[in-house]
């Protein structure tokens, strides 16, 4: 957890949240009703400053989808078939959670959403119904067990 976020209140929420989910008090249904809004709305720099924090509440969960407005995610199937999705992101950060199915989005987020001085890329990656963790629909956004999958880089540009 990193104190430089602590006046965001998203970012004391996230805090908040991790700590009641590693004292154990904290159901599946728990998370459906607070985890999605608050993946939403957390500020740029994680609060939690560990990614893994955030995949093993996703994985505690159970796979579920979202749509911003509604109050709490609900469970649904994975989808069957394997997911061929896109993520725009330095090449430390290949592997995180976030993942699309529009390569614009993550082109964007290549281009405009990385860190001061660091260049962004897109990859892709074909994931199995098994590293799917949770859909945010309005964003065509998964999340995703990326360690999993076999990532590349794309060379060339999103058309």
């Amino acid at each position: 957890m990193t104190a430089s976020a602590a006046s965001d209140p998203w970012a004391d929420d996230a805090i908040a949240l991790y700590a009641r989910f590693r004292a154990g008090e904290l159901s599946p249904d728990d998370l459906l009703a607070e985890l999605p809004q608050i993946w939403r709305c957390r500020p740029r720099r994680d609060p939690l400053g560990n990614p893994e924090a955030w995949r093993r509440m996703f994985e505690h969960a159970g796979y579920f989808e979202w749509k911003s407005g509604e109050s709490r995610g609900r469970r649904a199937r994975r989808p069957w078939r394997r997911q061929l999705l896109y993520r725009g992101a330095t090449e430390d950060r290949r592997l995180g959670l976030s993942w699309t199915k529009n390569p614009r989005i993550a082109e964007h987020f290549a281009r405009h959403r990385q860190p001061d001085g660091e260049t962004g890329h897109v990859w892709t990656g074909v994931f199995a119904p098994s590293l799917l963790l949770a859909r945010v629909r309005d964003e065509q956004e998964f999340l995703v067990r990326a360690g999993g999958a076999k990532v590349r880089r794309l060379r060339t540009p999103v058309p």
